[in-house]
């Protein structure tokens, strides 16, 4: 599994600080919401490796409950935005 951190295209506003793990099978999760990123683009990582804190950040001025978003993705269509409009 290889993740990568939402930018520009890839990254959903709303979400703050978002962490995408692309699967060997080729699905795709994602994690938004997080306070702190733990991992780097690329960066090869395990199912026991943590990719970093969930918090309240939830764009540049929002604060919302620490929580943790969540998705999995069958198919990756190349940036979340696309991903969702499917």
């Amino acid at each position: 599994m290889h993740a990568g951190r939402g930018t520009g295209k890839d990254k959903p506003t709303g979400f703050g600080n978002i962490v995408f793990v692309q699967h060997p099978e080729g699905k795709v999760s994602s994690y938004a919401h997080m306070s702190k990123i733990d991992v780097e683009v690329g960066q090869q990582v395990t199912g026991a490796e943590k990719l970093g804190v969930a918090g309240d950040i939830a764009g540049p001025t929002a604060k919302v409950a620490p929580h943790l978003h969540f998705e999995l993705f069958d198919k990756w269509l190349g940036n979340y935005n696309a991903q969702v409009r499917t």
